[in-house]
């Protein structure tokens, strides 16, 4: 006499019953049911062995009892030697990426879902001693005399997703669940920012600005720009005479504010195709110079007197027909003949005088 054991599809678990059953000395018949339908109905009359799978509609009322085999071992199994247990499989939760911006209720309730084996077993005992075995009404009756345990899986409307925050009525984004009556996009300017268990739309701080919706980071300002207020959304260049030489910066350095000059003589300069051009959102003191019609000297500002040409770039030239020393070159002299004094840097004299 053996025991019976009828399995269906290609002969499934066929290699590892045959194994198991030479290693343990099983007294068993094996057989392959035509159809699933008769896999079933086999099944059903016996209630011998079968290889199955749990949980499962099918057996589920028979209340199965699983055959226990040494733990599994890995290395055994890796050699196709199959007298140790099968792994057992995991079931897990899969969404579509995007959904928590999508739809972060929705991904909430699937979070929080928590669905034992026992009660998907007490589900399919009231599926299959159900008189319609619908199981659409089945999942309907559940729900309506489970609600204690559903309710929990859905979440507050004020637990906000990643890109959102706390509003109240208003609509105006506030900072604690008290005040809270929803969840919303953070706009530009404001961050999504870890609150407790929930998430609030925060400001950049200054020096920081963030231009899109939905963000969870703060961008720094680059060098040559700041930020002088929270919730920016955009940082602004430096103004002419101003400068920032560091990332995230809340406010421009001003030129020559260290030598006590007044604001208004200093400007920001490049040399561009043999132009000086005035420059904002400058990234450096070294673009810094005294404005047009000023000249640097001892470090301070110097206006331009009669018979100079102060362009810009702190560059300073004699016009023709004057002269100043170059330790002085602030101090010019009127030239009685025009020839004597050709013009140029200070002390520049003409040739052969």
């Amino acid at each position: 006499n053996c025991i019976s054991i009828v399995s269906a599809g290609k002969g499934w678990g066929f290699p590892d019953i045959t194994q198991k059953a030479t290693f343990y000395n099983m007294n068993v018949g094996m057989a392959v049911a035509s159809t699933f339908a008769n896999y079933v109905a086999i099944n059903t009359e016996l209630q011998s062995l079968l290889y199955a799978w749990s949980p499962d509609s099918n057996f589920v009322a028979y209340q199965q009892l699983a055959v226990q085999f040494p733990e599994r071992h890995d290395a055994e199994i890796l050699q196709g030697i199959y007298r140790s247990m099968n792994a057992r499989s995991t079931l897990f939760k899969l969404v579509a990426a995007g959904l928590e911006v999508a739809a972060s209720r929705a991904l909430g309730l699937a979070e929080n879902f928590i669905f034992s084996f026992k009660d998907i077993e007490a589900l399919l005992i009231q599926l299959v001693s159900a008189d319609t075995k619908d199981t659409w009404q089945t999942a309907c009756e559940w729900v309506k005399s489970n609600k204690e345990s559903w309710e929990a899986w859905v979440p507050d409307r004020t637990t906000c997703a990643v890109g959102k925050g706390l509003v109240d009525l208003q609509d105006n984004f506030v900072t604690s669940k008290s005040e809270a009556v929803d969840c919303k996009m953070c706009s530009p300017g404001r961050v999504s920012v870890k609150f407790e268990n929930t998430r609030v739309c925060s400001p950049c701080a200054p020096g920081s600005f963030q231009n899109a919706f939905g963000a969870s980071e703060c961008k720094l300002c680059e060098i040559g720009t700041m930020a002088a207020n929270p919730g920016s959304r955009e940082c602004d260049k430096c103004s002419l005479g101003l400068y920032a030489n560091d990332t995230g910066m809340s406010f421009c350095y001003q030129c020559g504010a260290d030598m006590g000059d007044e604001a208004g003589l200093w400007t920001t300069n490049e040399f561009v195709a043999g132009k000086i051009i005035e420059l904002q959102g400058a990234t450096a003191k070294s673009k810094c110079f005294c404005k047009e019609g000023w000249f640097l000297w001892q470090g301070r500002c110097q206006q331009c007197g009669d018979g100079l040409d102060c362009p810009g770039m702190n560059r300073l030239s004699l016009k023709r027909g004057y002269f100043s020393k170059s330790h002085a070159p602030n101090d010019v002299f009127h030239c009685l003949n025009e020839d004597y004094c050709p013009g140029g840097p200070a002390g520049t004299c003409a040739a052969g005088r």
